[in-house]
């Protein structure tokens, strides 16, 4: 397809058209072209007009690119495509993050989520991406030095995100296309060295899960050991009992 490009000037007319939207105080345009911006008005209501004016061109831009490309389904591991119910929820209105409403909706997802996780604890939600997550869970739950167990390209991350976060780290290194065995693990661990492991259980780079059940079992061997699990790949299309895993975390982004 041809890409199009809109001029400044074609982006405030057709920011202009779409929105049709007057301002109720004055029922002035709230698109206007640089050209009718108001001489008297202060340095500071000019800044925020020329805000609004280069708002409208963005929001044109993306309009124009929009409709040029047509819907793209896009073939990675995230974001996906979503269903029509999914996507007409992500239509509705805007609330309060501090609103009774917003805690309304949070009150109703959770029994949901721990269905979802087997669990009877309390989910938290976080708005990061599952690597804000991640470097949470190790800045809270690695004090001396933790294991990570690497057997592709998103489990190799944690050991520089361990790194990153001012943590001790060693790499249980597998080859790419192979899972990380019980007996890898437990072989580290039995050294002393560490109060934390990271495992991938999907790892997405190379679809290859490793065996979360016989691994969770070492927990009662190393039970101070902290035993964080990234289940992004796997959450929700694989049945993963927390509670009955005995793990201490269990962590996905969507």
């Amino acid at each position: 397809r041809t890409p199009v490009t809109l001029s400044s000037n074609h982006a405030f007319q057709a920011c202009a058209f779409n929105r049709s939207a007057t301002s109720p105080a004055s029922g002035r345009a709230l698109c206007e072209k640089p050209s009718q911006a108001a001489s008297y008005l202060t340095p500071n209501r000019r800044f925020h007009r020329a805000n609004r004016l280069a708002a409208c061109q963005r929001r044109a831009l993306v309009n124009s690119f929009n409709r040029s490309m047509g819907h793209l389904k896009l073939h990675i591991p995230g974001p996906i495509e979503v269903s029509d119910k999914t996507f007409e929820a992500f239509r509705t209105p805007m609330i309060g993050h501090r609103s009774q409403d917003f805690k309304d909706l949070y009150t109703a997802v959770m029994p949901n989520l721990q269905a979802l996780l087997y669990t009877e604890r309390l989910v938290y939600l976080g708005t990061s991406s599952a690597w804000g997550i991640m470097e949470g869970a190790i800045r809270n739950l690695v004090t001396k030095r933790v294991l990570t167990c690497m057997k592709g390209a998103f489990s190799d991350k944690w050991l520089d995100v361990a790194k990153r976060c001012g943590k001790e780290a060693e790499a249980l290194q597998v080859e790419w296309g192979s899972p990380i065995l019980p007996e890898q693990i437990d072989e580290r661990l039995a050294t002393g060295e560490f109060d934390a492991i990271t495992l991938v259980h999907n790892e997405t780079s190379t679809g290859v899960m490793s065996p979360l059940a016989e691994i969770a079992q070492l927990k009662a061997k190393y039970p101070d050991v902290m035993f964080i699990v990234d289940s992004v790949s796997s959450l929700s299309g694989v049945k993963i009992e927390f509670d009955r895993l005995g793990i201490d975390l269990l962590l996905a982004g969507t």
